[in-house]
C-alpha cells in the first residue's frame, strides 16, 4: 500500500523571495497551515547580484542560510519538486515523497538553459562569459572588467523571464565609470522589486478564493533600479503596458542621485532581511 501523503493547509513550492515572503504574509494572515519545499540550502537576495558584478558588494553579504529565513510556524521541507499535479493538488519530490495541500502555490523560480545558446557553456567554461544573474559567475564579473584596459567588451540585457532584465545595465554603466576614472574608457568599445506588491495582492486572493469574497487586481507593476555611475542610481516604475507608475510624487526618481544608490545599496537589504521576508510589507 502506497505511504500516506503528507498533507498541509498551503503548500508552496519554492523557497526564494516569492516563497518566503508569501508564506510569512499568509502566517500572519491567520493561516493554520502552511509548508514550503526548497531544495537550495542558501538563500540569496538576488538584487544585490549586480553589485557583485560592478564591484560593490561580495556573495557573502546576500548569502544567509536558506533555513534562517523561514518564518516562525512554517514547516521546512528540503526537497526538491520533480513533478506538479495541479488537479490534486499534489507534488513528488526527488526523494520519492507525495505532498498535497488544500491550495497550492508554485514558485520555484528558473534554471539556466544553457544549451539554448549554441557555445554559451563553452563560453563560460572557458571564461569568457559571466553574468550576474548566475550564482557561480557573478563574482568573476568584476574582476575581469576591472582588468580591461582596451577592446570590445559586450553588454547584453537579457529577455523574460529573467527577472528586472533591464538591472543588467548596472554593471555595464559602473564599469564604464571605473574605465574612466582610469583614463582608458576611450579605448574599450562598449556594446550592449515588484514582488513586494505582488505578494499583497496574492495572499488575500488566496484566502478570498475559498470564501468567495472579492478579488483583488494587480496591475503588473514593477520596479527596475539602474545605477549609471559608481555611486549614483535612478528608479523606473512602469506598469505591465511600460507606463509610468512612480510610487511617490516627488521627487522624480528617474533623475540618477546619490541617496537613492544608498537606499538601493544598503537599505533595501535591511528592509528585505527584516521585513519583506517576515510578511511585513
Amino acid at each position: 500500500m502506497p505511504d500516506t501523503p503528507q498533507h498541509h493547509d498551503v503548500l508552496i513550492v519554492g523557497g526564494g523571495n516569492a516563497g518566503i515572503s508569501l508564506a510569512a504574509r499568509l502566517l500572519r494572515d491567520g493561516a493554520p497551515d502552511v509548508a514550503v519545499v526548497e531544495s537550495r540550502p542558501v538563500h540569496r537576495y538576488r538584487p544585490l547580484l549586480n553589485y557583485v558584478g560592478g564591484g560593490e558588494a561580495t556573495m557573502a553579504s546576500l548569502s544567509r542560510p536558506a533555513d534562517r529565513v523561514v518564518p516562525e510556524g512554517c514547516t521546512a521541507l528540503r526537497d526538491e519538486v520533480v513533478a506538479v499535479d495541479p488537479s490534486g493538488p499534489s507534488v513528488e519530490t526527488r526523494s520519492g515523497r507525495r505532498l498535497t495541500g488544500t491550495t497550492l502555490v508554485v514558485c520555484p523560480g528558473l534554471d539556466e538553459d544553457w544549451d539554448a545558446t549554441p557555445g554559451l557553456r563553452e563560453a563560460y567554461a572557458s571564461g569568457w562569459a559571466a553574468s550576474t544573474f548566475d550564482d557561480d559567475t557573478a563574482a568573476g564579473v568584476w574582476p575581469a572588467l576591472r582588468g580591461v584596459r582596451s577592446g570590445r567588451v559586450v553588454f547584453t540585457v537579457p529577455p523574460e523571464p529573467a527577472p528586472c532584465g533591464a538591472t543588467a545595465l548596472k554593471p555595464l554603466f559602473m564599469a564604464c565609470d571605473h574605465w574612466r576614472r582610469v583614463g582608458v574608457l576611450p579605448y574599450v568599445d562598449v556594446s550592449g522589486g515588484a514582488l513586494r506588491k505582488q505578494v499583497a495582492v496574492l495572499a488575500p486572493n488566496l484566502l478570498a478564493a475559498r470564501t468567495g469574497g472579492p478579488m483583488a487586481h494587480y496591475d503588473g507593476y514593477t520596479v527596475m533600479p539602474i545605477t549609471t555611475a559608481r555611486r549614483r542610481l535612478m528608479l523606473v516604475e512602469v506598469d505591465r503596458d511600460g507606463r509610468p507608475r512612480p510610487s511617490v510624487p516627488f521627487p522624480d526618481l528617474t533623475v540618477p542621485r546619490a541617496v537613492t544608490w544608498w537606499v538601493d545599496r544598503y537599505a533595501l537589504p535591511q528592509v528585505y532581511w527584516r521585513r519583506i521576508l517576515r510578511g511585513r510589507v
